[in-house]
């Protein structure tokens, strides 16, 4: 099987599962302990970032996707969406499961323009931060004892750049730091996005019934998972949320 290189370096952040575990259910119980984070397009910019195999496949690299058509050689293995706010410190970065046969993210729903479709059915990993623009640092904490800190540039308005990636304990001594990455990775802006829920079938690549997720809200859920409400039933099931369970959420703010 495949992995994703991750332009060499974001391997460790991602942890790259493969796992599209989920269940169809009824949604939070009243007196669950939730905290509701709604993604509103107004108040949050995403960053998309594809992930392409090289021209030379014996070679096992991996690099962003150029932004320019007529690459029919590459072929799209991963999407990665960052999501920063434009009121606060907030940033919200959600990776999908590496797609080994290469065809998931090659369909025409993974083929962006203007509105970026946010498909939560191939949901990898979630990670919830903060963003100190004047340090040009995004921060992670995976516990109370550890944190990851990437440090990042922005070589234009629609262009986000990480530069090196840090991991430190709460005594502030170091584990492990990486600096240069190279290629490094990239994510450029869009204008608008839509989570949504769907799946694609092998050949010929239809997409079944993509349904909005409501108010592009993710919902932690102490002690249970990460759900998200649809807008409607999808497909013939009964339900109207997906609930994952908490290993998802790879940071612990929740």
């Amino acid at each position: 099987m495949k992995l994703i290189f991750m332009s060499g370096v974001l391997l460790m952040l991602i942890s790259c599962s493969t796992v599209r575990e989920f269940k169809y259910s009824d949604g939070p119980d009243a007196g669950d302990k939730t905290i509701v984070e709604k993604l509103d397009p107004n108040d949050y910019t995403i960053y998309l970032r594809q992930v392409c195999t090289s021209d030379d496949k014996a070679k096992n690299i991996y690099l962003d996707c150029p932004l320019a058509q007529g690459h029919d050689n590459l072929k799209k293995l991963e999407i990665e969406y960052l999501f920063i706010s434009k009121k606060d410190d907030r940033v919200f970065y959600i990776t999908n499961f590496p797609d080994k046969y290469e065809y998931i993210y090659n369909t025409p729903g993974f083929s962006f323009s203007d509105k970026v479709n946010v498909n939560v059915w191939y949901l990898s990993k979630l990670f919830v931060g903060t963003i100190e623009r004047a340090k040009g640092t995004i921060t992670f904490k995976r516990n109370e004892k550890k944190s990851m800190i990437i440090e990042f540039d922005m070589p234009s308005q629609n262009q986000v750049r990480f530069s090196s990636l840090d991991e430190k304990k709460q005594d502030h001594s170091r584990i492990r730091k990486m600096t240069a990455l190279n290629p490094s990775p990239s994510f450029f802006a869009y204008p608008d996005f839509q989570f949504m829920f769907t799946k694609y079938k092998s050949p010929p690549l239809e997409q079944e019934n993509a349904v909005p997720v409501t108010d592009n809200a993710i919902i932690f859920v102490k002690g249970k998972g990460v759900y998200f409400g649809l807008a409607q039933k999808w497909d013939n099931k009964d339900k109207r949320w997906i609930k994952y369970k908490y290993g998802r959420l790879a940071t612990r703010n929740f």
